[in-house]
């Protein structure tokens, strides 16, 4: 065989090594991966707080149930449901959540009730709210607060429309 067909042949051999070294470092780093455990924050079903991944901006979802107005969690009372964090200002919180997460969690995973009526999801504030029997409603504004509170049928309009929008949303 000639010299610089012998130098192709090495070549060509170190080039196949370097890929085969590789395959296995991917392989190795695929395995490492799976065992961590799922992603936080990854979700659109539920608005969460941009910096935290936190459900709510990190208040206790609980909170606004205890006639009390909404109660920053703690990021010792942290609880991932639903691919999201959520945050309690008390370990008792956290747990009457775990027990019933869809009873506490906000209407329309966050969304602005009278948007999500009119077939859009626009991001709410955790400040403004209406608790009823049938859950936790978030508004964007006092406006849209002031709306939903004076005309009942807002929420069964979002109701109907909700599982449409939701289909549309990055599930976790």
């Amino acid at each position: 065989m000639s010299q610089p067909r012998r130098s192709l042949c090495a070549s060509a051999a170190a080039i196949l090594a370097a890929f085969a070294v590789l395959a296995n470092a991917a392989l190795a780093r695929a395995e490492s991966l799976s065992s961590l455990p799922s992603l936080v924050g990854v979700t659109e079903v539920f608005v969460v707080d941009e910096l935290s991944g936190a459900a709510l901006d990190g208040f206790d979802p609980v909170s606004y149930f205890l006639g009390e107005g909404p109660r920053p969690g703690l990021q010792e009372y942290e609880f991932v449901w639903s691919g999201v964090a959520w945050r309690f200002a008390s370990i008792a919180n956290l747990e009457v959540f775990r027990r019933d997460p869809e009873s506490y969690a906000p209407r329309f995973g966050g969304y602005d009730a009278g948007g999500v009526a009119r077939g859009v999801t626009v991001r709410a504030s955790p400040w403004l709210s209406v608790v009823r029997a049938d859950g936790l409603y978030l508004f964007r504004s006092d406006h849209e607060r002031a709306r939903f509170v004076a005309d009942p049928s807002i929420a069964r309009k979002a109701d109907e429309r909700w599982a449409s929008l939701r289909s549309r949303l990055v599930q976790p």
